[in-house]
């Protein structure tokens, strides 16, 4: 094992990353490293140092930090570079973009997420949830709340929102899937399927743009003189809203209604109060971590976080999960509570990559859990808990979740 850089004290390098025992708890050897003098660190195969940040100031002020970069596109990458060859197909548009690239492609994405526009999309939403339970209940049981609710809900709402055709939404669907599968060996192949589909339907925005994300992006490019998106950037940014946004939501509704399950009586305040279902999001969104760990940065310049100075050109991993359940900032973190307030947790990050749909995903998840409490009171698991089998990459979830009431 090598030794930690940390305030000039010689330490064990941590074993990194680290898996998940349990869904509903960050692996516990994390804990520890926030206790530690300065900021851990490990070494890489490029011969640099990824320094381990756990405690949620840190977090916070790392993830504000201009000399920070998130541009998986450098050649000098400590981490993993995407090799020049493959940056066409694997852009991962604004989450491995810095300014000023990023402000630019940002603004013109924000005009998607305005307040009125989330507006528009609740009824849209609520009618998506409402048919899914529709369906639910008129069916055999037990039901798998994956497939049932939890997976097409967000799918089909992200497909709304970039502006997917109706006849094409089962296609986008099963293909987005095939991105996130279960079996490595499916996900390349249906990584370029959907490049290829998002091809063809940026070029079809281009002949007739409509009011949504594609569309807009369309027609905020042609009213541009300079630091206009080319065909690539708007294929990548479809395609991270729809691969992100799918996902996480998904597993937010899989994991968060087992948690609500397995806290009863906080699950019995919800339905009588269904107003303390916002706060209960938030909490939900602490506590569970759905992501571990942020995507790798790397230091462009001297970074200096509390008494350690991480050297330029070596790499960052930003523990949100860990950050989440810090001590400093939350009493008792690790117990759920649906009253905590826990409104600044890092859950959608922080700064300048703060999650561009996260208003999206809080009104999904309070609309999902909303109706679902409502119209299924008695929901309740029909296998023991410890049976649910749970992904072992992040975003973190479970495959199944058999339901009955």
């Amino acid at each position: 094992m090598a030794d930690v850089v940390d305030s000039g004290a010689p330490r064990e390098a941590p074993i990194f990353p680290q898996p998940r025992t349990c869904p509903f708890s960050v692996p516990e050897g994390y804990a520890a490293l926030r206790d530690v003098d300065g900021i851990p660190s490990i070494p890489l195969p490029t011969g640099k140092r990824g320094w381990l940040v756990t405690r949620f100031d840190d977090a916070r002020q790392v993830l504000l930090d201009s000399a920070v970069s998130s541009d998986r596109t450098r050649q000098d990458h400590p981490v993993a570079p995407i090799p020049k060859e493959m940056i066409k197909q694997f852009n991962q548009s604004l989450a491995g973009m810095d300014p000023p690239r990023h402000t630019t492609q940002r603004r013109m994405a924000n005009q998607t997420f305005t307040v009125k526009r989330m507006q528009d999309l609740r009824p849209y939403l609520q009618r998506l949830t409402d048919e899914h339970i529709d369906a639910m209940l008129a069916g055999p049981r037990p039901v798998d709340l994956m497939q049932a609710l939890a997976k097409p809900v967000p799918s089909l709402m992200i497909c709304e929102l970039i502006g997917v055709p109706k006849e094409d939404l089962g296609n986008v669907e099963r293909i987005t899937r095939g991105t996130l599968a279960r079996d490595p060996a499916q996900r390349p192949p249906a990584f370029l399927e959907l490049n290829v589909y998002l091809e063809q339907l940026v070029a079809a925005k281009h002949e007739d743009p409509d009011d949504d994300l594609l569309g807009r992006l369309v027609v905020a490019n042609r009213k541009r003189d300079t630091d206009q998106l080319d065909e690539d950037d708007m294929v990548a940014m479809a395609r991270l809203l729809l691969q992100a946004g799918h996902e996480t939501t998904t597993n937010m509704i899989g994991l968060g209604t087992v948690t609500l399950l397995e806290h009863p009586d906080q699950l019995g305040e919800l339905k009588a109060n269904p107003d303390l279902i916002p706060g209960a999001v938030e909490e939900l969104l602490r506590y569970l971590n759905i992501t571990d760990i942020m995507l790798s940065r790397m230091a462009v310049k001297d970074v200096k976080v509390g008494d350690t100075v991480i050297p330029a050109g070596d790499g960052i991993f930003v523990l949100t999960g860990a950050s989440n359940m810090d001590e400093r900032v939350y009493e008792d973190p690790t117990r759920f509570d649906i009253h905590r307030g826990a409104r600044n947790h890092l859950a959608f990050g922080y700064g300048t990559h703060q999650c561009l749909g996260q208003n999206l995903g809080r009104m999904a998840l309070d609309i999902v859990f909303r109706t679902l409490l409502s119209r299924i009171p008695d929901l309740r698991l029909a296998v023991p808990v410890d049976e649910l089998p749970l992904k072992d990459v992040q975003p973190y979830g479970f495959h199944e979740i058999p339901v009955t009431w």
